[in-house]
């Protein structure tokens, strides 16, 4: 990836690149042509011209052949060591032999850099001894074998390091491109058998089967995100079907094993408003205050859990009235002041998402809680109000 990368950036800051690396191979080829050239024009001076070029050409292509072997070895790319696909690692092998090799061969030429000539001078002076004039053929030979064993190793020097090692990364990137594939296959498999489980929840919807479809994401995904979001939706099935009890449940089995949603903690938390206004039981107005507190643990600034908890002090508000308890009421009165002040020092967005969310039960069975909160607490209400305005007008 970061090759791809690098080849991208250098494309996009020299649009010539491509020209360059073209360059870089037709320059030596045409040199190594033109020596060839030359080598047959001194072959047909001779009078056994074709004895002289055939073994004029075979010193060229084994000196070639020599040069391209230890520029190749040179030049191998190496091979990152993480590129993984279903845990088999690409065999590196060949690049600790150029490692070695490239060590020895660097480490030998110094020490017998004089041995080197000599061979060489050995060489030429063997081959030439065949040609009409020993002098001129010594120097034909040597020539030819220094000028094409360099010429072949630069040529796949920059054979390996160029387009040997985009092959390399073509493959490397390939196997990365499949191992994706597959594992976006499993993961359109999990989530077609989970959406499955939650069509078929929707339509034959108890209790048992809510937490049989838990139960089984649990088993059977890993994705933590992913289990969020089932779990979400069975919730929201669960909502649908006013089966409040259930999402209790839910909520406290699957606390700790899945990273339940601030989305979710509200809707949680009005599961357990709408029980508190049918029973009064203090289980589930303590129900109300967790979930709104770990939603607004997970979203500091949401604005819906705030609102279910002014909720609540309205509903004890409406239950003080009624049962003339002059103590409930005061301490609905302080509990919904407590919290208009902590939406007043949170961020606007609070104030603007919990005044959103009372316009829209304006039409639901808390219409009644949203009039007594306009009328008997209207201090309070102008307040979030007003918050609610400074986000509007933050926000044009």
């Amino acid at each position: 990836m970061k090759t791809r990368l690098r080849d991208k950036l250098l494309t996009i800051s020299d649009p010539n690149q491509k020209l360059r690396t073209k360059l870089s191979f037709i320059i030596p080829g045409v040199l190594l042509i033109l020596g060839f050239v030359l080598l047959v024009i001194f072959s047909l001076s001779s009078e056994s011209w074709t004895m002289v070029l055939s073994t004029i050409s075979m010193v060229m292509l084994a000196s070639f052949s020599v040069g391209a072997l230890i520029g190749f070895i040179f030049g191998i790319p190496r091979t990152l060591q993480d590129n993984k696909t279903e845990g088999i690692v690409s065999n590196s092998n060949l690049e600790q032999l150029s490692d070695w090799l490239t060590k020895i061969i660097v480490g030998v030429g110094l020490v017998e850099s004089k041995e080197v000539f000599s061979i060489v001078s050995a060489l030429a002076e063997k081959l030439s001894s065949g040609f009409y004039n020993s002098s001129v053929g010594y120097t034909i030979v040597a020539c030819t074998l220094i000028f094409y064993f360099f010429g072949g190793f630069f040529i796949s020097y920059l054979w390996s390091r160029i387009l040997l090692e985009r092959i390399f990364q073509e493959n490397i990137d390939t196997e990365k491109r499949i191992a994706a594939l597959e594992e976006n296959i499993a993961a359109l498999e999990e989530n077609k058998d989970a959406q499955d489980e939650l069509n078929e929840l929707q339509l034959k919807y108890t209790k048992e089967n809510a937490f049989s479809v838990i139960d089984k994401s649990i088993g059977e995904i890993q994705d933590r995100k992913k289990l969020t979001s089932i779990f979400d939706k069975v919730i929201g099935i669960a909502y649908e079907k006013l089966d409040y009890s259930t999402i209790n449940e839910l909520a406290n089995a699957y606390n700790t094993k899945i990273d339940i949603s601030a989305r979710t903690w509200a809707d949680i938390a009005l599961a357990n408003l709408n029980l508190y206004n049918t029973t009064n039981s203090s289980i589930y107005s303590d129900g109300v205050i967790i979930a709104s507190n770990q939603a607004n643990k997970i979203l500091k600034d949401y604005g819906i859990p705030a609102m279910v908890k002014i909720y609540l002090g309205l509903v004890e508000f409406k239950n003080g009235k009624e049962e003339n308890n002059p103590e409930k009421i005061s301490k609905a009165k302080k509990d919904i002041n407590t919290i208009i002040e902590h939406i007043q020092n949170e961020n606007s967005i609070m104030a603007y998402e919990a005044y959103n969310y009372m316009l829209r039960n304006d039409n639901t069975a808390f219409s009644e809680f949203n009039q007594i909160f306009r009328t008997e607490f209207k201090e309070q209400f102008d307040l979030l109000q007003d918050k609610y305005k400074e986000h509007l007008s933050k926000s044009a």
